[in-house]
């Protein structure tokens, strides 16, 4: 998954968790096993979005295309099956 992003007028109404929750119904149909996805280390916000969703921490990873300060990004998994 990349970039689920929602707009700040729109947060907190839980259409996030609707894009989610429909990513997920989704692999499911179509037979995959996990969902992964990364968020922004400072962003704590989404980062306990997916944890409260069942998300789990595996790793991190760094892109050094990202603006300075902005180069970490923590890697979520979610088992499907």
């Amino acid at each position: 998954m990349h970039s689920l992003m929602v707009h700040p007028e729109g947060q907190g109404k839980g259409l996030g968790r609707n894009v989610l929750e429909f990513s997920e119904r989704l692999a499911v149909e179509r037979g995959y096993a996990s969902i992964r996805l990364d968020s922004f280390t400072g962003n704590e916000a989404a980062c306990n979005f997916y944890k409260r969703h069942g998300y789990v921490e595996c790793g991190n990873v760094h892109f050094d295309s990202k603006p300075k300060g902005h180069e970490r990004y923590v890697c979520f998994e979610k088992e499907l099956v």
